[in-house]
């Protein structure tokens, strides 16, 4: 069995009204690809999850409304379709799609993909 590798950088916009203190924060959970099979018919799926969590300030009175955009990176592919996991010339095509049915591409609105929001 051969080991892959990825590198994609996960970014996160969050823009707070009223700003008055208030903090955001996120944290992802990776996901996991499971063990790769020559030639199996029907792709693979997994699932990873992104939570936003902000928190109001001390001065905070009204409602807060937290508008926010996850972009991600190709990592080391050169495009979106596909992107690559690579170990040394071995390359593993794979895809993360926004929507279950794998048309929107997810990354950062460049070549035709589309990011979070």
């Amino acid at each position: 069995m051969k080991s892959f590798h990825t590198i994609a950088a996960l970014t996160l916009a969050l823009l707070a009204s009223p700003v008055f203190g208030a903090t955001c924060s996120a944290s992802a959970s990776g996901v996991s690809l499971g063990t790769y099979t020559p030639n199996q018919a029907a792709p693979a799926d997994s699932a990873g999850s992104i939570v936003v969590v902000c928190t109001k300030g001390a001065l905070d009175t009204l409602p807060m409304t937290v508008n926010y955009s996850v972009n991600i990176n190709r990592g080391g592919s050169a495009s979106y379709s596909p992107r690559d996991m690579t170990n040394g010339t071995n390359a593993l095509h794979y895809n993360l799609y926004r929507d279950a049915v794998r048309i929107n591409i997810w990354g950062d609105t460049t070549g035709g993909t589309s990011n979070v929001t």
